[in-house]
């Protein structure tokens, strides 16, 4: 693990500790993503967000219509901030990066969706994730609907139609939308999604240790997700480091024992440690 990566572990540990207080979704949004070999500049972009809330304010300027709002916060986001959404079926890792997206201005649903959501929470705006199948949104909480928004689409208000198109890209007629779909997402939900484009992004490619390193920043952040333990231990396996790959497989089958795989995986297990060299 390189140094950068340590440093920001230890930073991830401290932030989480003080989660509860409901502020930190930038601050560990823009440690989970981080890609460089530094601690990112939390303090200036939680300035930036600030100053750039005071914008909306002014412009919403008192008043209580949810389409005000949200033309006062696309004004300033997309059309004086300059953010946009990445080319349709062009992801970089650095659409992700929560640093590198306000340095460029260019992100994926979920990253813009992130910097949309902490723009407009500090300009006092009722707004929640949405972990929607396939495409992340935001949505107005006008307490008693939640009106969708694609941020990746210049903030749009989005119809139930819409969300249907959607869904209908990406899994054709297996899914159809429910107004369940837009129950607002947990802050933890949001970054271990915004983990998983990463991971994801790193086993296709191959390169192995840098999805080892999202899979170490979920399970900091979820403990829980199990199969997490399962995936590092096979990436493990794969780049021969087979003590690591036994340890991570063994507490894959200790939490979820009666898993679909756990058969395969127990298979696999006992091959590694019959070829695995005893300590001294």
């Amino acid at each position: 693990m390189w140094q950068g990566s340590k440093d920001i572990m230890r930073e991830l540990t401290r932030l989480l500790r003080v989660e509860s207080d409901g502020k930190t979704l930038l601050g560990v949004g823009l440690l989970i993503t981080a890609l460089e070999d530094q601690i990112p500049d939390i303090a200036g972009a939680e300035s930036f967000m600030n100053g750039q809330a005071e914008r909306v304010r002014a412009l919403v300027a008192g008043s209580t219509a949810p389409a005000d709002w949200i033309a006062a916060l696309n004004e300033i986001f997309f059309r004086q901030c300059g953010f946009t959404g990445s080319p349709a079926g062009n992801y970089e890792p650095a659409f992700s990066d929560l640093s590198q997206v306000l340095g460029k201005r260019t992100g994926i649903p979920i990253s813009l969706s992130v910097l949309y959501l902490e723009m407009g929470w500090r300009a006092g705006l009722p707004l929640v994730g949405i972990n929607f199948p396939g495409h992340f949104l935001v949505g107005l909480d006008t307490r008693g609907e939640i009106l969708p928004i694609d941020v990746h689409e210049g903030g749009r208000l989005l119809t139930e139609a819409d969300c249907q198109e959607r869904l209908l890209k990406v899994y054709g007629d297996s899914l159809r939308f429910d107004r369940g779909m837009l129950h607002p997402a947990s802050q933890r939900a949001i970054w271990v999604r915004m983990l998983n484009n990463l991971k994801g992004f790193f086993i296709q490619s191959g390169k192995q240790d840098r999805a080892v390193e999202m899979i170490d920043r979920i399970l900091l952040v979820d403990p829980r997700r199990y199969t997490e333990f399962r995936d590092r231990g096979l990436l493990q396996h794969y780049a021969g480091r087979k003590r690591e790959a036994a340890a991570d497989l063994q507490q894959y089958l200790h939490f979820v024992p009666e898993a679909p795989d756990a058969p395969m995986i127990r298979s696999l297990l006992k091959e590694i440690l019959e070829t695995c060299p005893p300590l001294h």
